[in-house]
C-alpha cells in the first residue's frame, strides 16, 4: 500500500512539473519553488503535508522522468535530465569547472544554429566520447519546438501511476534470481487450488494485499 502511495504521490509531481495553469501549482511554486529544479533541496519542517508528499516522490520520478530536447533553452544542461540513455539522465563533465570555462549552461550552448547540430567540438571538450556519443543520438530539428518533460516508461512519453508503480518495483519484479525458474515450475505444475497457487505467487512477490 505504501508503495502505491508513492506512486500516486508521484502524480502529483508530475503535474507540478508539468502543468502551469493549476491553481494549487502555481501556489507550490510560489511558496516553496525555491530552487531551480524540482529535484534541488529538501524540504524543511514547516512545509505543508502536501509539498512534503510530492517532494517524496523525487526519487521516483528521478527513475523515468527526461526532457525530450526541442530548441534547448530551457533545460539546464547540469541540473535537468536531458540524456535518456545514461544513468540518471545528467552528464558529467571531465570537471566541475569544464562548463564554466566553456561558458556553457543550457543545452541550447551545445547546438549550432541555423544548421540546428550538436557542436561535436564543444561536446568533446566537456564530456567524455561515451557521453558525447550518447547525446548525439538525441535528433534536434530546426522547427525550434519547446522542450518538454516526458515519461520514458512509456512509448508516449506520458505518465501514469501504473507505470510509475511497476518501475519502482522493476527490481521486485525483474529479478529472477531469489526464486529461480525450477521453483515456479514446480508451483504452477502442482495440484494445489489455483487460489493457493496465486497466494504462493503472492507470497514470493511480496506484494499480498493489507
Amino acid at each position: 500500500m505504501e508503495d502505491l502511495n508513492l506512486a500516486l504521490l508521484a502524480k502529483l509531481g508530475w503535474i507540478f512539473c508539468t502543468v502551469n495553469d493549476k491553481l494549487w501549482v502555481q501556489m507550490l511554486k510560489a511558496k516553496y519553488y525555491r530552487y531551480k529544479t524540482f529535484f534541488e533541496g529538501d524540504c524543511s519542517y514547516a512545509d505543508s503535508w502536501l509539498w512534503k508528499g510530492i517532494s517524496k516522490s523525487k526519487d521516483l520520478l528521478s527513475k523515468g522522468m527526461c526532457f525530450l530536447v526541442g530548441d534547448g533553452t530551457s533545460i539546464d544542461i547540469w541540473k535537468d535530465p536531458w540524456v535518456p540513455f545514461i544513468p540518471g539522465f545528467r552528464p558529467t563533465p571531465f570537471t566541475p569547472s569544464g562548463n564554466r570555462e566553456l561558458g556553457c549552461n543550457m543545452v541550447s550552448d551545445f547546438i549550432i544554429k541555423p544548421t540546428w547540430i550538436w557542436d561535436i567540438v564543444k561536446l568533446q571538450r566537456v564530456f567524455d566520447q561515451a557521453i558525447v556519443d550518447n547525446i548525439t543520438k538525441i535528433q534536434i530539428t530546426p522547427n525550434q519546438t519547446q522542450d518538454q518533460l516526458a515519461w520514458i516508461h512509456n512509448s508516449k512519453g506520458d505518465f501514469s501511476v501504473k507505470s510509475a508503480y511497476l518501475t519502482d518495483q522493476q527490481v521486485r519484479f525483474s529479478s529472477p534470481r531469489h526464486h529461480p525458474k525450477e521453483v515456479w515450475k514446480l508451483i504452477w505444475n502442482s495440484h494445489l487450488h489455483e487460489r493457493y497457487i496465486i497466494l504462493l505467487w503472492r507470497l514470493f512477490w511480496d506484494i499480498l494485499p493489507i
